[in-house]
């Protein structure tokens, strides 16, 4: 698995060219580096120079993505004086304008965080995030060539999983069916859907469980279940919950797993590998 940004499109598109150089490696920050690329003003990007003694001066500083998969930023008025006026940033993925946030007066020498929740970046693959400010040009700066920032990220794959364990309690007496689940891969994951099944043996004809088909199309059957959301979670986070009635040591159960992703359009819900999302595990007595 919100913060609110004051944001609004307006009839402006532009297709900024990917700026050169290497991806970064695996993360959810990239350094900020200077562009290549023209401005919808026409501005270019430049070095920053003096700190302007008298006059308003936009950077981009930041540049990071968030659990969700949303582009956030960090712009700083590194001059003395305000910027006295809003102004418009836009933020570009791969080229394309996928976000305009409106940012009020910025006082001198001070810095906002902004989340643009229209900027979602792609899944698995490679991409460049650029951020430009005063895109309409209303603030009177000290420097108009340098108001853009660039980063480039490496591939950002989420991995879904979970795993079922044992939780023994009261004394040693009893357990739980425990469900973990985890993020294994380098991106962040969308919230999901789990659904779990716990069959216990004493209702197992001729030691076979029902199947999750069976346990899904008919609610008489002797199955346990739970469904429930799950996410987001950062690379390398977990959840963990229970499921099922507490069980006698001596007890088997049979627990299934299915993790399913519903995110529209599909290319949301990409992973690394989705042969690991539906687990499967017997718990009883050891």
């Amino acid at each position: 698995m919100f913060p609110c940004l004051a944001s609004f499109l307006l009839p402006l598109v532009l297709m900024l060219p990917s700026a050169a150089g290497p991806a970064e490696s695996p993360s959810l920050r990239a350094q900020v580096r200077p562009g290549t690329s023209a401005a919808p003003t026409g501005k270019q990007v430049g070095p920053l120079g003096a700190i302007p003694p008298d006059q308003a001066d936009l950077v981009v500083t930041s540049l990071e993505i968030d659990p969700e998969g949303f582009v956030k930023y960090k712009v700083r008025n590194r001059g003395k004086a305000s910027t006295e006026k809003s102004f418009i940033a836009v933020v570009y993925i791969d080229g394309a304008s996928k976000a305009q946030v409106l940012h009020n007066p910025l006082a001198g020498q001070t810095e906002e965080p902004r989340n643009a929740r229209a900027a979602r970046i792609p899944p698995c693959k490679p991409f460049n995030v650029a951020v430009v400010l005063d895109s309409l040009n209303w603030v009177t700066e000290a420097s108009e060539s340098n108001n853009q920032g660039n980063a480039s990220f490496a591939a950002l794959c989420p991995d879904i999983t979970a795993s079922i364990h044992q939780d023994i309690m009261d004394y040693g007496t009893r357990y739980r069916s425990k469900i973990t689940v985890e993020n294994k891969g380098n991106g962040p994951m969308p919230e999901v859907n789990v659904a779990t099944m716990v069959v216990p043996n004493t209702h197992w004809p001729g030691g076979n469980p029902p199947t999750p088909q069976q346990c899904i199309s008919d609610p008489k059957q002797p199955c346990e279940r739970d469904s429930r959301k799950v996410g987001p979670l950062l690379p390398g986070k977990k959840d963990s919950f229970h499921v099922g009635k507490k069980r006698l040591r001596s007890t088997t159960l049979f627990v299934q797993v299915n993790i399913s992703c519903t995110l529209f359009p599909p290319e949301r819900c990409a992973e690394a590998n989705v042969q690991n999302n539906v687990v499967k595990r017997v718990l009883g007595p050891h």
